[in-house]
């Protein structure tokens, strides 16, 4: 879940871009922003969405069913030139499991469960041990996925994280795709929903950080630590306050976190306190003079503003002294509205009231700042042991420290095969079905790895020789909607 609302209110400000395959250009920008990268994916959406998929449910138990979206979207990914890095749910921090697991039973009706549970972790693990077979590199997140994500953009083994949960970017990772949908059967359906870090800085104003701000909004807004957060404000209020709290010129959100409590701890504003309704002239837009809003001055009732303006504009002096430009204003009583905003104290300091008004609330409530504070801490721990996690893990698959992961070896079809017969219920799939589903990434690997060991094939032994090979390349060119120009290579199977 993440944070409550946050990605409603990043699109309102502007700051996720969406791409759509019906649209052959943004169809084709989408291919080439993917095509060489390797993005973390948190296995946890994939199980949730396949959970989700009650086409399925006939047809496949429930370790099937997310094996199979696993496999499918693996496979997409990969002939979309994306290297998807698995990262399989670990514990869930003390802090957060609470809140998991009483979300887990407000929507199921049965106590336990959810993320972070040991059925849950059960469940990734079974995924993740079948995907390392197709050759992709899988951690085994000490704790939160999206805390291990993170870690791997940060080390420069991933260009981005895949997950709806709005905490991989309070974790620090500067590029998430919330939706990633690829398809080279119906490429109109391809989508891609995401925001970078950096785009939500320059929406706020700064030039680092942005976790400690998001974070703030979590606390306000609800979140996995909070699921209520503070009554009446939301994740709109939360950034407007945020923005107060934040001011003009900051670099950094490092401070935000003291100056909300800066101002939880200053005494209520009375004078604020005291601006209930508008007071203004409806004609002028200035002060009115009275308790309420007034439809006009009058001469008993005169605007110092409106005659100081008329007395300046006939270059007469200020209004009180003597002259023909004064005396005319006071006796219109003021002037047609100058100005769409009214300019009454009320609604002059509207803004002020905003932040009081939530400052206020804060103040009644004080569990939400204390989970703020609970939380970031939680932040740290685990960003700690994520990267350390990662470092370790990298290691072991191999590579220069810092360098983005690869596809680690031929995808393992028997393997594969043996992974879902071990978890066979309702499977109706068999193994020539299956080498069916993987023969286009064999064929992919075979063709880029022409006359390379394959010691790591489908059954472990060492084949010097791959299955497929190019015969001949053909050009293959189609009309405006197919996109650019691209060589396919036709090959020659040896079985």
């Amino acid at each position: 879940m993440g944070i409550a609302s946050l990605w409603k209110l990043l699109t309102e400000e502007g700051v996720v871009r969406k791409l759509s395959g019906s649209d052959p250009s943004q169809h084709h920008t989408l291919l080439s922003e993917l095509d060489g990268t390797a993005i973390a994916v948190d296995l946890s959406a994939w199980i949730m969405q396949a959970d989700q998929q009650l086409a399925l449910l006939p047809h496949f138990g429930r370790t099937e069913r997310c094996m199979k979206v696993a496999l499918e979207r693996s496979i997409q990914w990969l002939r979309h030139g994306c290297l998807p890095v698995i990262v399989v749910e670990g514990r869930a921090p003390a802090e957060k499991l609470a809140a998991v697991q009483a979300r887990y039973a407000a929507r199921n009706g049965v106590d336990g469960g959810g993320r972070g549970s040991s059925s849950f972790i059960a469940l990734g693990k079974s995924v993740g041990v079948m995907l390392q077979q197709l050759g992709l590199p899988v951690f085994y997140s000490p704790g939160e996925a999206e805390a291990t994500c993170a870690a791997l953009v940060r080390a420069g083994r991933v260009d981005a994280a895949a997950s709806f949960d709005s905490d991989t970017m309070v974790h620090g990772a500067e590029r998430v795709y919330h939706t990633l949908k690829l398809s080279t059967l119906k490429p109109g359906e391809c989508e891609l929903v995401s925001c970078d870090l950096g785009d939500i800085r320059k929406a706020l104003g700064i030039q680092r950080g942005g976790q400690v701000a998001l974070s703030v909004i979590a606390m306000l807004a609800g979140s996995d630590y909070d699921l209520v957060g503070t009554s009446g404000v939301g994740s709109v209020g939360s950034l407007k306050l945020l923005r107060h709290l934040l001011g003009p010129g900051a670099q950094d959100d490092s401070g935000v976190l003291e100056a909300l409590e800066a101002l939880v701890a200053r005494p209520p504003d009375a004078e604020l306190a005291a601006l209930t309704k508008c007071t203004g002239c409806k004609r002028c837009g200035h002060e009115g003079g009275r308790k309420g809003a007034v439809a006009r001055h009058t001469p008993k009732n005169p605007c110092p503003c409106c005659a100081e303006l008329d007395a300046a504009g006939a270059g007469r002096g200020p209004a009180g002294e003597e002259g023909d430009g004064a005396g005319a204003a006071r006796a219109e009583g003021c002037r047609a509205r100058a100005f769409a905003r009214c300019d009454c104290a009320f609604h002059r300091r509207e803004a002020e009231r905003g932040v009081e008004a939530i400052a206020r609330r804060i103040r009644a409530d004080a569990a939400p700042l204390a989970a703020a504070r609970a939380a970031a801490a939680v932040f740290q721990r685990e960003a700690g042991a994520a990267d350390a996690y990662v470092a370790a893990r990298a290691a072991e698959l191999g590579g220069a420290p810092g360098a983005r992961l690869h596809w680690l070896h031929r995808p393992r079809t028997l393997a594969v095969w043996a992974e879902l017969e071990r978890r066979r219920v309702k499977l109706t799939w068999d193994l020539p079905m299956l080498r069916g589903k993987l023969l286009p990434l064999l064929l992919d690997w075979d063709l880029a790895h022409s006359g390379e060991e394959n010691g790591a094939g489908e059954g472990g032994a060492g084949e010097t020789r791959p299955e497929f090979w190019a015969r001949e390349v053909q050009k293959v060119q189609g009309g405006a909607a197919a996109g650019p120009r691209k060589a396919a290579g036709a090959a020659a199977g040896a079985a």
